[in-house]
């Protein structure tokens, strides 16, 4: 598998503790313990955005603990297995979940075998374990080990037997120039062309340098150096805001630099942008929200695509809140991605529409409330409380009676309850009825309980006075608890037969049950006396 023309590769060293070649047990438990730190970095990689700290810092702690074994062992050799690591038939890693699941990674990935080089680098055993969030579809092409490691200069990890660190060092001059910086003499000219840029204010002198800016900077962009293609059209950006420029030649300038902007900010470039803005405490932060505003919707899909690239909902919130900016512009964007096959980006899209609080998103997130995952339906649920309004409730009322969830049916609840909208009051009732009292059941309850009083239509008061009378052999505390509740419930909503079973309950020896009837017949005494002083007077 070598390279033509390339002499065959030194095979990876022998331990230094082991100088026979085999593995003693103290060996393979220090390879163990590099192979967990590892699967930490990974773990790491996966969790934090590029360049942020706590990224750094643990990839840093990592990349120490396996120089401290490879000083000791030398080169780091196993061999891929679904279940863990091989060396020389010695099982590593099988028994630790972490590893194991580094393996698994590795194997879907087709790496047969890797060996990180004693003398192995902090930058490349970053690429190394970026190559493993790769899709692993990619790893199905021919070659994309070996491109991905050429390209990414990998020169002291070998992976399946080959010495990457020759196919680097035999790549052309133009393969040379990825992730480099760019030349101190090509950013010293840049700087003068872009001083003069911001300068110029005659519209065909302006065009002129602008396509001397665009063809500098096209260059970098494909070969992703993004420092100077970002200086230009942040530059840009800022001249379009510029009010000092009025007039038609400042005008006609500022056309041909909303129209460059339109041009360069797309594709890759635009989405490396949308990544750094992910950044936290970025200090150009509102110099690219600007940009992203002035580049307009076009950055909605893709800003929500990287947000949806980590599960937890609140990921990435600066690229949650650009969205948000957009306003209704966003809403016909976001409403054909609730049914995109990856369910974070689909819950993700739910969230941002109901921030939005627009009601006409609401016919959408209805058809939402019936979808297969749990997770996307309680997610709509919470969209529909915030939009509020008639249609929200409406939509709610009519899943509630379906819904298998309890977590979810107890959200659509105290959603109605916020609502208080009458019509919830039958559906309510119903649930209440069928509701098993156990532990979960009776947290339920009270939840509905405390619906019902809240909307205040008294077609509540017959199942409420059922379950104050209710008296139980079993379950005892819990039911004595619902039946506190429905007390309380009944204070709310009032009338004469509230009143009378109330009063049922608050003679006789003082209880918990007694005291709280007592409470609740007299603020409905003390609300009745209120009402007839305001009606006399």
């Amino acid at each position: 598998m070598n390279p033509d023309n390339n002499p065959a590769p030194k095979p990876p060293a022998k331990a230094a503790d082991d100088p026979a070649g085999l593995v003693s047990a103290e060996a393979g438990k220090l390879r163990e313990s590099a192979l967990l730190e590892m699967a930490k970095a990974l773990r790491a990689l996966s969790i934090y955005p590029p360049r942020h700290p706590q990224r750094d810092r643990l990839m840093e702690l990592a990349f120490n603990a396996l120089q401290g074994t490879l000083s000791r062992i030398g080169d780091l050799s196993c061999q891929v297995a679904r279940s863990g690591f091989l060396m020389q038939q010695l099982k590593l890693g099988h028994e630790n979940a972490m590893i194991r699941e580094l393996a698994q990674e590795m194997h879907l990935r087709q790496l047969k075998s890797f060996s990180l080089r004693r003398e192995l680098t902090l930058s490349d055993f970053t690429r190394f374990l970026e190559l493993l969030l790769e899709d692993p579809d990619k790893f199905r092409q021919g070659g994309f080990i070996e491109n991905w490691c050429k390209s990414h200069r990998v020169m002291t990890v070998w992976i399946n037997e080959i010495d990457f660190s020759r196919l680097v060092s035999s790549s052309g001059p133009e393969e040379n120039l990825i992730d480099q910086p760019t030349p101190p003499p090509l950013e010293d000219l840049f700087e003068e062309l872009l001083v003069r840029l911001t300068r110029e204010a005659d519209p065909e002198k302006f065009g002129q340098l602008l396509r001397e800016a665009e063809a500098f900077v096209r260059p970098l962009i494909e070969n992703k150096q993004n420092k100077l293609p970002r200086r230009l059209v942040l530059s840009l950006s800022g001249l379009l805001e510029d009010e000092r420029r009025q007039g038609a030649a400042a005008e006609s300038v500022r056309a041909l630099a909303q129209r460059t902007i339109q041009g360069l900010v797309k594709g890759p470039f635009l989405k490396s942008l949308l990544e750094r803005r992910a950044l936290p405490e970025l200090p150009d932060a509102p110099e690219l929200d600007r940009l992203f505003y002035q580049v307009g919707s076009a950055v909605i899909n893709p800003a929500l695509e990287i947000a949806a690239s980590r599960e937890a909902l609140q990921a990435y919130r600066p690229l949650l809140d650009l969205i948000l900016g957009f306003g209704p512009e966003a809403v016909k964007l976001l409403e054909p991605r609730l049914a995109d096959d990856n369910p974070v980006l689909a819950r993700k899209a739910v969230y941002l529409l109901g921030e939005l609080r627009d009601r006409s998103a609401v016919e959408p997130l209805k058809t939402m409330l019936s979808h297969e995952d749990p997770r996307l339906r309680r997610e709509a649920v919470r969209a529909l409380i915030r939009i509020r309004g008639l249609e929200s409730s409406r939509a709610l009322i009519g899943a509630l009676g379906s819904e298998k969830d309890q977590e979810t049916r107890m959200l659509m609840v105290q959603g109605l309850a916020e609502a208080r909208d009458l019509a919830a009051t039958p559906v309510l009732i119903k649930l209440l009825k069928k509701t098993r009292l156990g532990e979960d059941g009776g947290a339920e309850a009270e939840i509905i309980i405390e619906a019902l009083s809240r909307i205040g239509s008294r077609e509540a008061l017959p199942p409420l006075i059922k379950l104050l009378n209710r008296r139980a052999l079993l379950n005892r505390e819990l039911k004595l608890k619902l039946r506190i509740k429905a007390a309380q419930a009944l204070g709310q909503l009032g009338g004469e037969s509230a009143m009378q079973a109330l009063a049922r309950y608050a003679r006789g020896k003082q209880t918990p049950l007694s005291r709280a009837c007592t409470e609740a017949l007299a603020r409905l005494l003390e609300k009745e006396g209120a009402n007839n002083g305001e009606a006399d007077g």
